[in-house]
């Protein structure tokens, strides 16, 4: 809750007055609902001094469950309108990344399904700590944790090497902001992908037991992404542009470079509102 405080001023100022666009939509869905989903996860797991039933705690889990898919989906592509800004804003770009992260999903959401409808709910061993259990096919959880590695890995060497290669050499601010903030999201989000998939792997002498991985990448997965758009979209002010060139067809030249990227990148991620006239009358 200490981000959502820290960044709302911000989220006003610079999210709040743009027209509705892919950037903003994605922005404000993985951010609240986060939020919507804390409630669902407090009433079984945690000891409110409730005693729901467990048909409360399928429920809650279950709606919990869907809102983690929908928030892991809309912070994932997220990064993936970042990578499409970066490649140029070229639609076939777009087409294969989209292709190939929905594939990921497509066979996590399976998975998951799966993982659902298997589990049996149960009374809690320690009822004043926890109201409820349940008991499904841990592996699942494993190949889905190992779903969630890959396509992070996959979209992180994306990222990196399209900087490195499309963006070396150059030194807008608005391409230094990608490098900082997509270098630490990836680093940090893929070694808890990891150590995730380790500690969910069937047979594995180190257990995960009290989920502090599964908890820390649910809380930073969205909070980060979102810390790449709001830092992208504080970099430049829309608000004073006459004219913003939104593609990255053609390397800029040294004397625009900074001015070039720097608008192509956003420009590509978020709709801008409409221009403020601020000229002396």
């Amino acid at each position: 809750m200490m981000d959502y405080f820290e960044t709302f001023q911000d989220e006003i100022l610079y999210i709040w007055p743009d027209k509705l666009g892919a950037g903003t939509v994605l922005f404000l869905t993985s951010r609240y609902i986060t939020v919507l989903r804390l409630p669902l996860e407090i009433l079984p797991w945690f000891p409110t001094g409730a005693r729901p039933s467990l048909k409360v705690c399928q429920a809650c889990y279950n709606s919990a469950f869907a809102f983690t898919i929908v928030g892991t989906i809309t912070t994932t592509f997220s990064l993936v309108l970042c990578a499409h800004a970066l490649l140029g804003a070229r639609k076939r770009y777009l087409g294969v990344i989209l292709f190939v992260t929905s594939a990921f999903f497509i066979a996590a959401i399976g998975t998951s399904a799966k993982y659902m409808f298997s589990a049996r709910w149960i009374v809690s061993d320690v009822p004043w700590l926890t109201p409820c259990s349940f008991e499904s096919e841990e592996y699942l959880i494993g190949i889905n944790a190992y779903l969630a590695v890959s396509r992070e890995a996959l979209l992180a060497v994306l990222m990196a090497s399209t900087i490195y290669v499309r963006y070396m050499g150059q030194k807008g601010s608005l391409v230094n902001v990608m490098r900082r903030d997509v270098g630490f999201y990836f680093s940090v989000l893929v070694v808890l992908g990891v150590l995730h998939a380790i500690f969910r792997s069937p047979g594995t002498p180190v257990r995960d037991k009290y989920n502090v991985i599964t908890a820390l990448r649910m809380v930073l997965y969205p909070i980060m992404a979102n810390r790449v758009l709001l830092n992208i979209r504080k970099t430049r002010d829309w608000r004073i542009k006459t004219n913003v060139i939104s593609t990255l067809l053609f390397a800029p030249t040294a004397s625009n470079a900074e001015s070039e990227s720097d608008q192509s990148i956003e420009s590509s991620i978020f709709v801008p509102s409409d221009t403020i006239d601020i000229s002396v009358r």
